[in-house]
């Protein structure tokens, strides 16, 4: 019964952390295309390059902050694996 507790708490946890880490990306993906649109507001193709790079910069900035996580996580694991 712990077990499960303590899963469900990890869950908890974890999901916490990880809706602020997409909030931060959310808002600079915002910010970034409130720029595009105000940049090219009637360039379509500009706009739409604007865009792309907008969402790639989505993409890296949440993939970074999951691997920065895992980082952590490996480290720990490591450490108590090979620790005597």
């Amino acid at each position: 019964m712990r077990t499960g507790l303590v899963l469900l708490l990890l869950l908890v946890a974890f999901g916490v952390g990880e809706a602020k880490i997409l909030n931060k990306c959310d808002t600079e993906y915002s910010r970034c295309a409130f720029h595009c649109t105000q940049k090219f507001p009637l360039d379509k193709k500009k706009w739409n390059g604007c865009m792309s790079r907008c969402d790639l910069d989505k993409k890296l900035c949440k993939a970074g902050k999951k691997l920065e996580e895992f980082k952590g996580e490996a480290e720990d694991f490591f450490k108590g694996f090979f620790s005597r």
